[in-house]
């Protein structure tokens, strides 16, 4: 049976979630479940519109009987550690720390070198630093970091610490430490050693999730970069034979999409919905509700449609500038009115044409002002008014 060592309390449902916050059931944004490299590990998971690379090292003191005190040198982490049984330090469960993946299960492979990373031989220190863009339109949030890890014997840098580095567009600075007392032989403060007990279940790793959501800013939007360090500590440093670290299954995972602002209509995010923001369903009509979109979806259904910009311009906006809620579609203005001079000349003066806004009379969003979709509707209000 493993140990769960949950250092998270809370996982962002809807409700406890700033408004901003749209609810989606939690995904790997990265994971490296596969260590092709002991330096430079490639993200073997990876969603769509996401860019995810790592690095990898370690140090150790070069005076392995500490005569001349600690001197510490760059090394490697390991892969094929064990030759006569390689991939003995990987995990088999499949989830990332206690995360099942939500139908991206990690890689159940144990019989490869590659299948896990090694501390190995009581090394001082070791930090894997993973770097993740957002190129995609829709912002993600950090939810959570995930690892399975576990010590073969003691004397392995056993200390674990999370940290967002400076260059991040998230909050810079430490995460999580963990207790700093690893010296002891199960310690669950930090990493637990086996004491030697391995076994051949791969199935003894302390099943790690770290919450992020408690960063000031966790929200990696469309073009922004984080770059966090999972660090170990506390090795022996005296080169102790079989005092490994054994590390798999590594991710990050998100528990919501940002998809709505504050104002439900505001396109814009100005603060105000007016005529502006119905200029964002001109040739979207159809389309997935991401991103500044979803302010568009007033019925929530996850597509732009019709029936939501006729919603929006008789229910949210703001005419001016007697300040009343909702108008009628043809209103091209936005003055609370249907009428001649202030819309039906607006309409004409580009009929035929390709537009990108509503005010240029686009009353169906097609991207056209046609004689049909357009002005007939614009005619059939003509008069109405909210006064």
């Amino acid at each position: 049976m493993k140990n769960f060592i949950r250092t998270t309390v809370s996982i962002c449902v809807v409700i406890a979630c700033a408004t901003t916050a749209s609810a989606q059931t939690p995904f790997v944004i990265a994971g490296w479940d596969n260590w092709d490299d002991p330096t430079a590990p490639t993200a073997t998971v990876v969603a769509t519109d996401v860019v995810a690379s790592a690095t990898a090292s370690a140090m150790n003191d070069d005076d392995e009987d500490a005569t001349t005190g600690v001197n510490l040198v760059p090394v490697n982490f390991g892969i094929n550690d064990s030759g006569s049984d390689p991939g003995r330090g990987s995990s088999g469960d499949t989830t990332w720390g206690t995360f099942d993946g939500n139908g991206v299960p990690a890689s159940d492979v144990t019989d490869m070198g590659t299948a896990n990373l090694s501390l190995t031989n009581a090394k001082i220190m070791g930090e894997i630093t993973m770097t993740i863009t957002n190129n995609g339109a829709t912002d993600l949030s950090l939810d959570a970091f995930h690892m399975d890890a576990v010590a073969f014997r003691p004397r392995a840098a056993r200390i674990y610490s999370l940290d967002v580095l400076p260059g991040s567009d998230i909050t810079v600075g430490n995460v999580f430490a963990s207790a700093g007392e690893p010296m002891n032989d199960s310690s669950t403060n930090d990493i637990t050693s086996l004491n030697g007990a391995l076994g051949t279940s791969h199935d003894v790793h302390d099943d790690l999730d770290i919450d992020m959501t408690g960063l000031a800013d966790n929200i990696l939007a469309m073009g922004e970069t984080a770059i966090i360090q999972i660090n170990f500590t506390g090795g022996g440093g005296d080169g102790s034979g079989g005092h490994h670290l054994f590390v798999d299954n590594v991710a990050f995972s998100s528990g919501f999409v940002v998809a709505t602002p504050g104002v439900p209509g505001d396109f814009n995010e100005d603060g105000v919905v007016d005529c502006a923001d119905l200029d964002g369903y001109v040739g979207t009509i159809g389309a997935a509700a991401t991103g500044t979109l979803a302010a568009l979806d007033i019925d929530a259904d996850g597509t732009l449609s019709a029936a939501d910009a006729d919603a929006h311009i008789t229910t949210l906006v703001v005419t001016m500038p007697n300040g009343v809620t909702g108008t009628f579609p043809g209103d091209l203005n936005c003055d609370g009115t249907v009428n001649v001079l202030g819309d039906a000349f607006a309409l004409v003066g580009n009929l035929g044409n390709a537009v990108t806004s509503y005010s240029q009379g686009d009353i169906n969003f097609d991207g056209t002002v046609n004689v049909l979709g357009d002005a007939f509707a614009l005619v059939g209000n003509l008069g109405m008014s909210n006064q």
